[in-house]
C-alpha cells in the first residue's frame, strides 16, 4: 500500500469513527428524550466558535495593520538616513556613512601639439559623436558621452577617434571639460558643453 493509498484509508477511517459518534450521540439523546438539547447545544456551540472566530480575525487584523506601520515608519527612518549618506549598523540605533563609491574617471584630452588643419579633419568626428550623445544620453543632455559609453559604438571603439571629436569641441568652445577633486587627486568627470544642449549643438555643428 502506498502513501496515497494509505492517506485515503486513514481518512475512510476518521469519516467513519465521526459518523459512528454522531449516530451515537443522535441514539443517546433519542433514549433519553433530549434530542432538541442535542441539537441546541450544537447550535450554541456553533455560535460561540463563529464569535469567537470573529474575535480572533479582528485582534489579527488590529495587528497587522499595527505592524505594517511600525515596518513602514521604520524603513522609512532607514531610506530618510540613507539618503543623507548613512548605513544602519548593528539594528536601528548607530548608523554609519556610506562607503562612497567614485565614477570612472572619463578620458582627460589635450590640445597641445594639435594644428588647426588637424581639427578641420576632426569636425566629422565631432558631429558624429554629438549625434551618439543625443541618442545614448537624450536630447536635453549638456553633457557629451564619456568614452566609457561611447566606445560600445564601433565608430568610436578606436580612443583616437573620440578624442579628436572632442578636440574639435574644446578647440572651438563648444563644450569644456570639467574636474574634481577625487580620492588620488583631480579626475575628470565629464566633457560638458558651454551652453545649450546635445541636440542644439548637433545641429548647430551640422549646418556649419
Amino acid at each position: 500500500m502506498n502513501t496515497q493509498e494509505r492517506i485515503s484509508f486513514n481518512g475512510l477511517i476518521v469519516i467513519a469513527i465521526s459518523v459512528f459518534a454522531i449516530a451515537a450521540l443522535v441514539v443517546a439523546a433519542l433514549a433519553v428524550g433530549a434530542l432538541w438539547l442535542l441539537i441546541g447545544g450544537v447550535i450554541v456551540l456553533g455560535v460561540i466558535t463563529i464569535a469567537l472566530a470573529r474575535v480572533g480575525v479582528g485582534l489579527f487584523s488590529h495587528y497587522t495593520d499595527a505592524a505594517l506601520k511600525r515596518d513602514t515608519l521604520r524603513f522609512g527612518h532607514i531610506e530618510t538616513v540613507m539618503k543623507l549618506g548613512y548605513l544602519p549598523e548593528g539594528g536601528r540605533v548607530r548608523y554609519v556613512p556610506i562607503p562612497q563609491i567614485e565614477a570612472p574617471e572619463d578620458v582627460p584630452v589635450s590640445l597641445q601639439g594639435i594644428t588647426a588643419e588637424q581639427l578641420s579633419e576632426f569636425k566629422i568626428h565631432a558631429v558624429n559623436l554629438l549625434a551618439l550623445s543625443k541618442q545614448e544620453m537624450g536630447n536635453t543632455s549638456g553633457q557629451v558621452i564619456p568614452f566609457r559609453r561611447a566606445r560600445e559604438n564601433d565608430y568610436f571603439r578606436d580612443v583616437a577617434i573620440w578624442t579628436n571629436a572632442v578636440r574639435y569641441l574644446l578647440a572651438n568652445k563648444i563644450a569644456e571639460e570639467k574636474y574634481k577633486e577625487g580620492q588620488n587627486g583631480k579626475r575628470k568627470i565629464g566633457t560638458f558643453l558651454m551652453a545649450g544642449t546635445v541636440e542644439q549643438a548637433f545641429d548647430a555643428l551640422n549646418r556649419a
